[in-house]
C-alpha cells in the first residue's frame, strides 16, 4: 500500500464539522481556566492566588491522572463500538463504575482529610487552603462522574454536546464569580466554579445517557455503589 495525496470534500467537510467543536471545547476549557487565574490574581491579589492555585492543584491531581488514562483508553474503544448499541452502552456503564470505584473515595478521603494533609506537609501556613480544597474535592467527585460522559460524546461522533454544555457551565461562571467573591473572598470564587460544575452535571448526565441509550437506574447503579 503506498498512501497518496487525495482531497475529498465531502471528508474534509466531515472532518472540519467535528474538529471544530473540539477547538471549540479546548477553547473554553482555556477560558474557564486562565480566566479564573487571571481574575483571582487581580481580583484578589497575588498571595491569594497562591492559595487558589494550590488548592486547586492538590484536589484535582488525581483527577487528572486518572481521567488522561481514561481518555486514552476509553476513546478508541469507544469509537470501535459505537455502532454497536449494546457493546457501547455495556462499555460506558463499566467505564463509569470503576471510574466511580475509584475516584470518589479518593476524592472523599482527601475532602475528610484535607486538614491533616495540609497540616503534615504544607505547614499551617497554608491552612486557608482547606476550605478551598474541600470545595473543589466535591467538584472532583462531580467531574469523575461526568468523564465517562464526555469520552461518549467525543466517541459517537457528537462533540458538540459536550462544548454546548461547557459553554453553559462558563456562562454560569461568568454570571455568578463576582458577586460570589465580592461576598465570600476566594471561598466565592471557589464556589462559582463548583456552581457551574453542579448545574450542568445533569444535562451531562441525561445527554450522556441518550447517546448510549442507558436507562436512568443503569446510570445510577454503578455510582450509587
Amino acid at each position: 500500500y503506498r498512501p497518496r495525496l487525495d482531497f475529498d470534500i465531502k471528508r474534509a467537510r466531515n472532518l472540519f464539522d467535528f474538529g471544530k467543536w473540539i477547538l471549540g471545547s479546548y477553547i473554553i476549557v482555556m477560558i474557564r481556566g486562565q480566566g479564573m487565574t487571571m481574575f483571582v490574581g487581580k481580583f484578589l491579589g497575588t498571595p491569594t492566588l497562591g492559595f487558589f492555585n494550590r488548592a486547586g492543584f492538590f484536589s484535582t491531581m488525581v483527577l487528572n491522572q486518572i481521567s488522561e488514562i481514561f481518555w486514552k483508553v476509553g476513546y478508541p474503544a469507544y469509537s470501535q463500538l459505537q455502532h454497536n448499541r449494546d457493546r457501547f452502552k455495556q462499555a460506558y456503564l463499566k467505564t463509569l463504575q470503576l471510574l466511580t470505584f475509584i475516584g470518589i473515595p479518593m476524592a472523599g478521603g482527601l475532602f475528610v482529610l484535607s486538614f491533616d494533609f495540609v497540616h503534615l506537609f504544607l505547614t499551617d501556613k497554608w491552612l486557608a487552603i482547606v476550605p478551598l480544597m474541600q470545595i473543589l474535592c466535591l467538584q472532583t467527585i462531580l467531574n469523575f462522574i461526568n468523564t465517562p460522559a464526555d469520552i461518549v460524546f467525543q466517541a459517537s461522533g457528537k462533540p458538540a454536546i459536550g462544548t454546548k454544555i461547557s459553554t453553559i457551565g462558563v456562562i454560569v461562571l461568568a454570571i455568578s464569580l463576582y458577586p460570589l467573591t465580592s461576598w465570600w473572598g476566594t471561598t466565592g470564587a471557589v464556589v462559582s466554579l463548583f456552581l457551574s460544575v453542579l448545574i450542568t452535571s445533569p444535562i451531562s448526565w441525561y445527554m450522556a445517557m441518550r447517546v448510549s441509550r442507558c436507562t436512568l437506574g443503569e446510570f445510577m447503579k454503578p455510582v450509587a455503589l
